[in-house]
């Protein structure tokens, strides 16, 4: 089976204070009709260090990741970690299913009990995941909430993950894509030592080895 592979491609960013050296490999895997392509990026930045593996793209790198979405790319860059806990999203989401729940056509929670929700809700430490799920699994009216499928969200996206994607994605893409060899089984390695023009705002270097 014939694979054949690119040299690794380290882009390293600063853009605006942010930083980021971005490691990529690609290459080509089976023979005929069956072939396809591949990548492995790591990105070592100021907003964390993340990586995936995508292993049939159906085109090279360079046009496949200028392509994907923002929630695909950080799904699979952040995993579990692309939403976050956040304590005012939470409490803010509690109080409005409060009011929601007064204000619908059924109004099966009283004046009374949602007064003293309410207040228990105020004083409720809310500070971390953990002490979320202890406080409404230990109220019968919240846990039968949660237990329904209708508990208020309590996440957000991972600051950093957005950061990322905002401040140094683009920047990525755009060195990625210049000068961009395509990969196909007639592809050499490419030329060391290829310099790109730096844009104002950008530092890139492209980190080529045999």
């Amino acid at each position: 089976m014939a694979d054949i592979e690119q040299q690794a491609r380290c882009i390293r960013l600063n853009v605006n204070g942010e930083w980021g050296s971005i490691f990529l490999r690609e290459g080509i895997s089976g023979e005929g009709e069956r072939q396809y392509h591949w990548c492995e990026l790591t990105c070592n930045t100021s907003f964390g260090v993340v990586g995936h593996y995508w292993g049939s793209m159906g085109m090279p790198a360079a046009r496949f990741l200028a392509k994907i979405s923002r929630d695909y790319a950080l799904d699979k860059l952040w995993g579990l970690n692309t939403d976050v806990y956040c304590e005012s999203t939470t409490r803010d989401n509690l109080k409005a299913h409060l009011l929601q729940e007064r204000r619908s056509l059924t109004n099966d929670l009283s004046r009374d009990t949602a007064r003293q929700l309410w207040d228990e809700l105020t004083d409720a430490d809310l500070d971390n995941e953990h002490s979320h799920i202890v406080f409404v699994y230990g109220d019968d009216y919240w846990s039968d909430v949660y237990a329904s499928g209708c508990g208020p969200k309590s996440t957000i996206r991972n600051p950093q993950a957005e950061g990322f994607w905002e401040r140094l994605w683009p920047a990525f893409i755009a060195e990625l894509s210049t000068g961009a060899v395509p990969v196909t089984l007639a592809t050499l390695k490419p030329p060391r030592n290829r310099r790109t023009r730096l844009r104002p705002d950008t530092e890139h270097k492209d980190c080529s080895h045999g």
